[in-house]
């Protein structure tokens, strides 16, 4: 599961509120309620946060190995040629 655990350190560590998104940088509310709640979220937002906040994607979003994807059957999934 990817995480945006990190962003939220990384905007402490700067001081800025999901209030400042919202009003200073032009979020829209449900984006930071998707991050908050780690829901899909498009490249185009994470390159807005790596912009605003002069960092790399692997500083603002981590993946964290989730036991739930043991109950799928990922071959089903899979290409065959």
């Amino acid at each position: 599961m990817i995480t945006f655990d990190p962003l939220w350190e990384q905007l402490k560590k700067r001081g800025i509120t999901t209030y400042q998104l919202i009003e200073n940088y032009d979020f829209n509310p449900v984006e930071v309620y998707r991050l908050k709640h780690n829901h899909n979220y498009t490249l185009s937002s994470i390159d807005r946060f790596c912009k605003i906040l002069s960092c790399e994607p692997d500083e603002i979003i981590a993946f964290v190995d989730d036991s739930e994807t043991d109950k799928y059957d990922l071959d089903e999934y899979t290409v065959k040629k």
